[in-house]
């Protein structure tokens, strides 16, 4: 087998992973067929989850509590930095993945690789337009599949990096929908990205791939949990052109979707971090609380002895100017009672030589 010459590859969350996104996938092996000695790799993103993320869901529920507005609730489902936003993690998102392919591909099989791969040898795509049936590859792809949980260093912007140390700086090219170029880093853009159109206004189908969005999915679970009508699952159902079935849907993404939004229990490493933390503020808190009071209580209880002497201070202070007033005044008395005899009598004596002088 040739050494690999060129790597195409896709990323994303896949919140859930949508016929839209497949759509990107055919897109990246058709061209991963036309390149010779090429691969393909899909990498399903991870997100560390935090306590913070599951603050939003409160705002779901009172919009939930006075409307079931479709178009109100996928708002709530793309809140930035919810749970909302990312309920599935994921294993569940490669679950789904690999659901699809086995759907796709009956025939082929699908092989682990390292732990958190997936490897799968296509030499056909789905074909979207008609919804039925497979379109012919001009050669057979190896296409990867990775758990980015499970990979280190795969997530993200990282993915890029880890396919070129990998395969010793060959071209590495993401194949992208075309309203996503600009959400990516100057590196991969170098490598020029396969942009795809998504957006076919033509399509009355609201069900039609380029339409669909995975906030629109996650609010259709939402309406089903809420109402149990039956409509929004095959809403979700058809929104998959029936290459799953209600029950694959309900397994693999409405009620995990619904388990994590619903429950909304923050990650058990983070919450007990976060529980601790916040013991330990409660706790830190009175005592600060009490050396405040007790710094208040000594500063309270040393200004009345600092008043005390102040007034001490003053009334010494008052005291003393009558003291160097009147001995001011004994010495000036003194002085002006001792200066006219001293005068006189330096006068006396001045005459007294002069009459000696004369006689």
């Amino acid at each position: 087998m040739s050494a690999t010459s060129a790597i195409f590859f896709m990323l994303g969350r896949f919140q859930p992973f949508t016929l839209g996104h497949l759509a990107l996938v055919n897109e990246m092996l058709i061209k991963t067929a036309e390149t010779p000695d090429s691969i393909a790799y899909l990498f399903v993103s991870h997100k560390q989850l935090k306590p913070s993320h599951y603050k939003k869901v409160a705002k779901l529920h009172e919009v939930l509590a006075v409307t079931q507005d479709p178009g109100k609730i996928k708002h709530e489902m793309k809140t930035k930095d919810s749970i909302m936003d990312y309920p599935l993690n994921a294993d569940d998102r490669v679950k789904l993945v690999l659901a699809l392919f086995r759907k796709i591909y009956p025939e082929v099989e699908i092989s682990p690789g390292i732990r958190g791969e997936y490897v799968i040898r296509v030499s056909s795509i789905f074909n979207l337009g008609s919804r039925r049936g497979n379109v012919p590859l001009s050669r057979e792809v190896e296409l990867h599949i990775i758990n980015s949980s499970k990979v280190e260093n795969t997530s993200g912007y990282k993915a890029h990096s880890w396919l070129k140390r990998k395969y010793n700086n060959i071209k590495a090219s993401m194949v992208t929908g075309s309203n996503r170029v600009l959400d990516f880093q100057p590196l991969i853009m170098a490598n020029n990205p396969v942009r795809i159109n998504r957006n076919e206004d033509n399509s009355t189908s609201s069900n039609h791939f380029s339409k669909l969005s995975g906030s629109k999915i996650r609010t259709w679970c939402i309406l089903y949990h809420v109402t149990r009508d039956e409509k929004w699952l095959k809403s979700i159902v058809d929104s998959y052109y029936n290459l799953l079935s209600p029950e694959d849907v309900l397994r693999l993404i409405v009620e995990p979707i619904n388990k994590s939004i619903f429950e909304a229990q923050a990650p058990p490493k983070s919450s007990a971090s976060a529980s601790v933390s916040v013991k330990s503020r409660k706790t830190s808190s009175p005592k600060s609380r009490t050396s405040a009071s007790v710094s208040v209580k000594s500063r309270k209880a040393s200004s009345p002895k600092s008043r005390t002497s102040a007034s001490v201070s003053v009334k010494s202070r008052k005291a003393s100017p009558p003291k160097s007033s009147a001995s001011a005044k004994s010495q000036a008395k003194t002085k002006r009672k001792a200066s006219p005899v001293n005068s006189s009598t330096s006068v006396g004596t001045r005459r007294s030589k002069r009459l000696t002088r004369r006689g």
